[in-house]
């Protein structure tokens, strides 16, 4: 008996009759490929069935987390690892996607919680080399499984009966039932299914880690469905050559979406940040020119950061302007405001600007810090090291007001700075004991009270 087929566009997953060589659903050229129409089903005996019932009448654990021992990790999630959730981690290659979640298994394996590692790009070998880079001591309670057929990690899932499941990576596992490639978006879409599946069994709750690949844009690789699908997407970022990487949740449906958590790399794995405000903040005895400090709003927490100038005289028609740390335009900006509103030349100058510790700067509040940094560098006078400058500057030279005020100055209180300059439009909250604050109208005025 002849087997019925059908044939699906790897991109969209737009269904046909027959073979052709563009989708006219997409558009693509060549993703059209021939799968046995059986097996395009999902089997019933996959599909965990459940009953209806009253929102009301639904108990919830008061156990509803696991609470890992990477306290950056716990913030970004929102308080720990939720039982049944599925949660995914992107990052550029070589940033430390499977060293966090081995450091994260290893970690849930001393707590005697039953932890599979499912490698399909490592081998087991090499995965147990960078275990023992990470730590001495390797707990009985974690299994390594090295395969890229998503039948046999199923296997190994039920076998071990393991809580926590860790996938690296999605994009190099397939299900035999389907004739697609790996990472083709029907692999992608329908391995992802499968861990739904088991992580969201009432009956056996499990958390599941994906690591998801990311294209050369930076962006996640794959349908955006990938996201819909999942409790939470994490991206890890840091550049290969700096030791910072910073954590941040994308999407969480169990916590606060654009939380951030603060690691740097080292020779055995990726350590917290204990204390982000000085990792940022270079610590000196004497006052110093072209150093100005700001508070930056990262998730929920408040972190003092140090903006570094560099202003040198141009010989070229074009003079420099580089801030690693800073949108390029966003530079240029606060420069044009800085020559038309404060009178400072600039245009046979290059500005070189750099944040401490290489965190990349969005929030507008730090605008005052840089313009500040800028002109000192000029002047060659220095800043106070215990003044804060949190301000927008708006292209009329005005400094307009910023959110959270209140939090960032009693940061700024708590770790014992003596003076923060913001906008006339802020309050000053009353909760503040030694904090001396100075408000200011013009971005002019303000020049010319600190210099």
């Amino acid at each position: 008996m002849k087997t019925k087929t059908k044939f699906i566009c790897s991109n969209c997953n737009a269904v046909f009759l027959g073979w052709q060589a563009k989708c006219t659903n997409c558009g693509n050229f060549g993703t059209i490929e021939e799968v046995e129409a059986s097996s395009y089903k999902t089997l019933d005996k996959d599909i965990v069935k459940t009953d209806v019932q009253k929102l009301k009448n639904i108990n919830i654990d008061k156990d509803i987390r696991f609470i890992t021992g990477i306290k950056e990790l716990n913030r970004v999630l929102g308080g720990g690892v939720v039982k049944d959730s599925v949660n995914i981690l992107t990052a550029r290659p070589g940033c430390g996607k499977s060293t966090l979640l081995l450091q994260l298994a290893l970690d849930f394996a001393r707590k005697k919680i039953k932890t599979l590692y499912i490698s399909a790009e490592e081998s087991a070998l090499q995965i147990k080399s960078r275990a023992n880079r990470i730590t001495k001591d390797i707990p009985d309670d974690i299994f390594i499984h090295s395969t890229t057929i998503m039948d046999d990690a199923i296997k190994s899932i039920k076998k071990t009966d393991a809580e926590i499941i860790i996938l690296d990576s999605i994009q190099t596992v397939t299900l035999n039932e389907f004739t697609a490639r790996a990472a083709s978006p029907t692999q992608t879409v329908e391995c992802i299914s499968k861990l739904v599946t088991l992580a969201k069994d009432p009956n056996k709750k499990r958390a599941v880690f994906i690591v998801c690949h990311m294209t050369k844009q930076d962006e996640m690789a794959g349908l955006r469905t990938l996201e819909h699908m999942v409790d939470s997407v994490l991206l890890l970022e840091g550049q290969s050559d700096d030791s910072l990487r910073t954590l941040t949740s994308t999407k969480n449906r169990f916590g606060r979406t654009g939380e951030v958590g603060l690691f740097k790399m080292e020779e055995n794995g990726l350590l917290e940040i204990e204390n982000p405000s000085e990792f940022f903040v270079t610590k000196r005895e004497k006052d110093i020119c072209a150093s100005a400090l700001s508070v930056v709003k990262e998730g929920s927490r408040m972190l003092v950061v140090e903006v570094e100038s560099l202003v040198s005289k141009s010989f070229t028609n074009y003079p420099i302007r580089i801030g690693d740390s800073l949108k390029k335009d966003q530079l240029n900006t606060l420069i044009s405001i800085l020559e038309q509103r404060a009178g400072f030349n600039l245009y046979d100058r290059n500005v070189i600007l750099k944040v401490t510790g290489g965190l990349s700067i969005t929030e507008q509040a730090v605008n005052l810090a840089v313009i500040v940094s800028i002109v000192s560098s000029i002047l060659n006078k220095p800043i106070a090291r215990d003044s804060v400058f949190i301000c927008e500057v708006g292209l009329t030279g005005e400094l307009k007001k910023v959110t959270n005020i209140k939090e960032r100055l009693l940061e700024l209180d708590r770790m014992g700075y003596k003076k923060a300059y913001i906008s006339y439009e802020n309050t000053i909250p009353k909760e503040i004991k030694n904090l001396k604050v100075e408000k200011s109208k013009t971005l002019k005025e303000l020049i010319d009270k600190i210099f």
